[in-house]
Formats: C-alpha cells, sequence, structure tokens
C-alpha cells in the first residue's frame, strides 16, 4: 500500500483536458468548488477515482486525498493497483523548448500592458524608474494579445520552457475572473507541438540571471521579483543579488533550487507573510548549508494595512504609496504593535484630534 502513490501522479495539463468536465486545464474541487482542482491518474491518463486529487488553493482549500488514502477504503483497491501495475509504460517524453524568438515578437504590447503601466505609476526614485524599464528587458516580460502579462521560464541553460500568462486590474492585483494559461498549452492546442511527444518542465522565473549574482533571493510571484528588484536596485550591496521567483508556494522544492545549488549560490527565501514556517521547514529540508529565511516580510508587517497573505511586493508598494492610516494605527505602527492595544485604542476614542510625529519619516 505504502507505494502505491507512486503508481500514479497528478494529471497534467494535457491529460486534464482530455478528461470531460474541465476547464483552463483543471477540473473543479470537490471540496470549496473553484476550477483549481487536478485528479490523480495512471500511466494510461485514468483517473483513479472520483475525489482522489488535490487543489491548488494550498491556503484557502488545501484540499487532497492521495492515492493511498482512497484506495484503502475502496474495496476493489488491489484489483486497481495491479491492473495499473501491468499497463505498458509509455515512451518517455522529451523536454519542451520553446523558440526564444518568442519573448521578442510578445514584447510589442508592453506599452498597453495594464500591471506595467501600474507599476510606472508608483512613486519610484528617478534611480529605480530607470531600473524597472531594465528590470522587464532583463527578464524579457510580455503581453499577449488579450493584454495578460507573460512570465517567461527560462532556464540556466538559456532554454525557454514555457510562459504564464496573467491578467492583471489597473490596480496591479490579479484578475481572479480569469484563469490565465500557460504559452505552452496554448501552442499544443494550436497543434505546434505534440503533448503525447513532449512535456513542460518548469524551472524559476529569472533563472536565467543565474550567473549574474553570487546571491539569489527567491519570492512566490514574480510580480513580487520584479517589484523587489526594481525597489532594491543596485543599492546598499543588493547588486549583488538576482531574484527569481517559484510561482507558487508549494513549488519551492529541491530539485527547482538544484541549478542553484550546483554553483553554490547563497540562496535567501523571502516567504510570503503566510508561508514563513512552510519555507523555513523546507530549508532545513533541503540540506544546503548556504541557505536562508529572511524576516524581512515578517518584520515590515503591520496588521490592518497588509492583507493577510501580504509578500514583499505588498510591502515595498505600501512604503511607496502608504495608505491613508488613522493615527491611532499610526502609533501601533511606530510602537510595532501587530495587534490592537486595548489602552491606545481607548486613548484616541477619547482624544480624538491626538496627533502622532512620525519620527521615522
Amino acid at each position: 500500500m505504502a507505494n502505491s502513490n507512486y503508481t500514479y501522479h497528478l494529471a497534467t495539463a494535457a491529460e486534464v483536458n482530455r478528461l470531460p468536465g474541465h476547464r483552463f486545464s483543471k477540473m473543479q474541487c470537490p471540496s470549496c468548488g473553484q476550477w483549481t482542482y487536478k485528479p490523480y491518474v495512471d500511466v494510461a491518463g485514468t483517473p483513479v477515482g472520483e475525489g482522489c486529487g488535490k487543489c491548488d488553493r494550498v491556503n484557502n482549500c488545501n484540499y487532497h486525498l492521495t492515492p493511498s488514502d482512497f484506495l484503502r477504503n475502496d474495496p476493489e483497491a488491489q484489483a486497481k493497483r495491479e491492473a495499473a501495475r501491468n499497463l505498458p509504460k509509455p515512451e518517455p517524453k522529451k523536454r519542451l523548448v520553446l523558440p526564444v524568438e518568442l519573448i521578442k515578437q510578445k514584447r510589442a504590447g508592453n506599452k498597453d500592458n495594464t500591471l506595467l503601466n501600474f507599476l510606472r505609476s508608483r512613486s519610484w526614485s528617478q534611480e529605480q524608474k530607470a531600473m524597472l524599464e531594465v528590470m522587464i528587458t532583463l527578464y524579457g516580460i510580455g503581453t499577449d494579445r488579450e493584454g495578460r502579462t507573460i512570465w517567461w521560464q527560462c532556464s540556466a541553460e538559456m532554454e525557454l520552457r514555457t510562459g504564464k500568462c496573467m491578467k492583471y486590474l489597473p490596480d496591479g492585483h490579479r484578475d481572479k475572473s480569469n484563469f490565465g494559461t500557460w504559452v505552452h498549452s496554448q501552442l499544443f492546442r494550436a497543434g505546434y507541438y505534440d503533448e503525447n511527444k513532449v512535456e513542460k518542465v518548469c524551472c524559476m522565473f529569472g533563472e536565467h540571471m543565474i550567473d549574474t549574482a553570487p546571491m539569489v533571493c527567491i519570492v512566490e510571484s514574480e510580480k513580487s521579483a520584479l517589484i523587489a528588484a526594481t525597489y532594491f536596485g543596485i543599492r546598499n550591496g543588493w547588486e549583488k543579488r538576482v531574484w527569481m521567483a517559484t510561482a507558487g508556494k508549494d513549488n519551492l522544492t529541491e530539485h527547482l533550487i538544484l541549478p542553484l545549488t550546483l554553483k553554490k549560490k547563497t540562496i535567501w527565501l523571502f516567504p510570503d507573510h503566510d508561508g514563513f514556517a512552510s519555507w523555513e521547514r523546507k530549508a532545513k529540508e533541503f540540506h544546503y548549508d548556504d541557505i536562508h529565511v529572511s524576516r524581512y516580510v515578517e518584520d515590515n508587517y503591520i496588521e490592518g494595512l497588509d492583507p493577510p497573505g501580504a509578500d514583499i511586493a505588498d510591502i515595498i508598494l505600501r512604503k511607496l504609496d502608504p495608505p491613508n492610516e488613522t493615527e491611532c494605527q499610526k502609533a501601533h505602527r511606530l510602537l510595532h504593535l501587530t495587534e490592537p492595544h486595548e489602552g491606545i485604542t481607548a486613548l484616541f476614542e477619547k482624544i480624538p484630534d491626538l496627533k502622532i510625529i512620525d519620527y521615522q519619516t
């Protein structure tokens, strides 16, 4: 029974698209109802059973029923396992490598890119404004025909693996009504590549810049990598660092950082506010001596001003353009209080005109 998980795997986008009821290469989660679910399938692409799969919404749903747990309660489990083991093994697929010319082609629409124009409107210094344009170029960020931002994944070997297309709103937040897509999925559907012969192998966003600095800072989202690289720029020693993104909290794996460890890079992890414990645990499990976990988000997070799952981008954008905070909130911030203090709150309620002089500005 312990080995049953190795007989099955989470369905790839191509395998999901062959199943009835799919939507944007995902299925509807049986727990939360969102289209963020992948079923477990056997080597022939046949689902293990209803509800046996995993939801991508780790923080908000976290539904996950493994084949072992599913088959343990299935009276026909033994027969299913034996049938799966006896299926012929498919031919190994080749790694998909896209033509790098796609990067240049997709940069033409950047002047109308909603996210990039939002970032250009922030209160950067003159040096940071110039740095933003440099980083847009170095990361090769593009725009598709629907105005979605393309975050390319180009490996340390300079192989263009794929690109993630994400739609953003004018306020810089992701448009959750648009599920986004992947460049390789579009090319599969258009018939440019045979998904039965080649497969997408992900790498980190920004991995192609691995040799530009001795230190690598890793964040979850590509947007965070762009904003952090722009904000810290080339001051205070930050020119010795390059920013990369895993494209998701659960994507931080030993395999993903292998190109960094092979080159003996110093690695700093910058987890989101709700992912610190997870990444701290993973850093220990990797057994790599030169990997560290930053408390930048933890130490700069302000309750009430920053969203619950704030990332380094949220912190930086708030520092660039501070929101309208009350005098009571300012007092809490200056005193580094993350929870409402009953006495301080009551004081400002009794003296509404009380003003705080912010000695840190």
